[in-house]
C-alpha cells in the first residue's frame, strides 16, 4: 500500500498510542492486518512495524 497523505505511526491502534515514527506521502506500507479503521504493518522507510489510519492509505499502484 501507499501512504496518501502524511500520518503518524503509531505503536497501537489507539489515538492516544505512542508515535513511533512519522510516515510521508509516498511511503510504501506493508499491510499485515485491517481492523476498526486502522491498519497493522511494516515502514518500510523506518523498519518499523505498527498502526496507521486506514483512510491514509491507498492500494499501490503497480503500473499495470
Amino acid at each position: 500500500m501507499t501512504v496518501t497523505t502524511p500520518v503518524p505511526l503509531r505503536a497501537g491502534p489507539e489515538e492516544e498510542a505512542p508515535v513511533i515514527a512519522q510516515l510521508d506521502a509516498g511511503d510504501s506500507f506493508d499491510a499485515l492486518d485491517f481492523s476498526r479503521g486502522r491498519v497493522w504493518g511494516r515502514s518500510a522507510r523506518h523498519e518499523l512495524v505498527g498502526y496507521v489510519r486506514q483512510d491514509a492509505l491507498a492500494q499501490a499502484d503497480d503500473g499495470h
